[in-house]
């Protein structure tokens, strides 16, 4: 017997037309086959209404069906119901076009009732297989709906996420940039960022081009929903940030910072919602005015001490810089000068040691260099802006050197080259770069290029 494995075609239900043509063929046969007949009808005087007699049936002559009656029935058929059919194919067509240019939006609601900006996350009932309700966008959806449908497409959003990186990803910044950086929020902090227009008791169509979930869900349900959800579909040990930008702002002595920290003690008070971490976007400048450049200092410290006080994770999610002189305006790439380089390089440096001298080591997260290279002059980035660590053909700055002082590391490379016109001692041996020892005795019988001398580099 063969080991094969024997497929077995699958059956497939024919068309609706050709379940229909075969109907009819089988009835023009069966015309040919089966005797003729009929019943007697009278008229029933009581209801003047034409009736079947029961007894009067009798066979008649056979009419029976050619090919060419069959083929010919078919037009006379649509002739004799144009009519209703026009009307059916209108009726299709129209709701079909409907459908398609969006004026029957779909939109789910489950059975998730609507929280104010107060209490706990309540779990929405969500599955896979909902059927879509369509709903015309000139009728207003409730808050309700609103509110419902954002937390499903939320839930469809994260979960679709997290299950594609298979739980190897596990940090993951929850909300981004949801300071406004201006407002009160009643106890002195600012407020989120919302839509123009916004109303807070709720408008489906709140004007301008950005789209916020608080708009529709509130301030803090929409944070301890996407929470909820991370942590239901992510890993155990998933890790979630806040992140936001301009959290070292000396011209509010770090206002922003203090409001998100304000924010996200909200987001817990629920006494489920948990955020483990905070991540500062530092996209700052080296300033050549030593008042500008130590008010910089005193806000970069203070950020790390505000953020380490929280006992959450602390990482630097971005951080590049750009350089200003002392005129105020910024230098850029082609202008910049060694010394320039230099100052670039001791300002990322002493960012690095007071991230860990003030950071505990248990909340230390990392820090994130935002640019590999300069920016080009057609960047949408702080074009033709020196925020690399290397330039543009991918060679080390001196800003990669104190980088890597800053991380506690030995700088390797050549930093600077002495002058000495003192013939140097050849006792020992002349090398070349590669590590072979030469014939020569003097540098001067060497051609131009450069060689090792007693642990040294020269070069000719």
């Amino acid at each position: 017997m063969s080991n094969e494995t024997k497929t077995r075609r699958k059956f497939n239900f024919p068309h609706t037309f050709v379940l229909i043509f075969l109907i009819a063929a089988l009835t023009a046969v069966m015309a040919n086959i089966v005797p003729a007949g009929q019943y007697d009808r009278i008229l029933n005087e009581a209801t003047g209404r034409t009736v079947v007699e029961p007894s009067s049936f009798h066979y008649v002559e056979k009419i029976g069906c050619s090919i060419t009656d069959f083929f010919r029935a078919f037009p006379q058929a649509f002739q004799e119901s144009a009519q209703i059919m026009f009307f059916i194919a209108f009726a299709y067509f129209f709701v079909r076009m409907l459908l398609k240019n969006g004026t029957f939006d779909g939109t789910d609601v489950s059975s998730f009732k609507v929280k104010e900006d107060r209490g706990s996350v309540v779990a929405p009932t969500i599955i896979d297989h909902l059927t879509y309700i369509y709903v015309p966008t000139t009728i207003p959806l409730t808050q309700q709906e609103r509110h419902d449908t954002l937390v499903y497409a939320m839930d469809k959003w994260i979960k679709g996420m997290m299950n594609a990186c298979g739980g190897k990803v596990k940090a993951w910044d929850l909300v981004n940039e949801a300071i406004s950086g201006g407002g009160n929020d009643g106890q002195g902090n600012y407020t989120l960022q919302h839509s123009e227009g916004y109303n807070p008791n709720g408008t489906w169509d709140v004007g301008g081009d950005a789209f916020y979930w608080q708009d529709f869900m509130g301030d803090l349900e929409y944070v301890r929903q996407a929470c909820r959800l991370a942590r239901q579909y992510g890993p155990d040990d998933v890790v979630l940030f806040i992140n936001d930008y301009n959290l070292e702002s000396d011209w509010d002595q770090n206002k922003k910072l203090k409001s998100l920290i304000n924010w996200i003690k909200k987001w817990e008070s629920d006494g489920v919602t948990h955020i483990d971490g905070i991540g500062t976007q530092m996209h700052i400048s080296y300033y050549e005015n030593s008042g500008t450049q130590n008010s910089k200092k005193d806000a970069i410290t203070n950020m790390f001490r505000l953020m380490a006080a929280t006992g959450k994770y602390v990482r630097v999610s971005e951080m590049d810089m750009g350089y200003v002189n002392a005129s105020g305006n910024d230098v850029p790439t082609g202008s910049m000068t060694e010394t320039q380089h230099k100052n670039m390089a001791n300002f990322y440096e002493w960012i690095i040691k007071e991230y860990f001298r003030l950071v505990p080591p248990a909340q230390q997260w990392g820090i994130c260099q935002w640019c590999t290279n300069d920016s080009p002059a057609n960047s949408g980035w702080r074009a033709n802006t020196p925020v690399g660590i290397w330039d543009l053909n991918y060679y080390r700055k001196h800003v990669y050197a104190g980088f890597v002082r800053g991380l506690g590391g030995v700088v390797n490379a050549i930093e600077d080259v002495e002058t000495d016109t003192a013939t140097p001692d050849c006792s020992k041996g002349i090398y070349n770069i590669n590590g072979v020892r030469l014939q020569a005795t003097s540098v001067d019988e060497l051609p131009s290029g450069l060689y090792i001398v007693n642990g040294k580099k020269v070069v000719k």
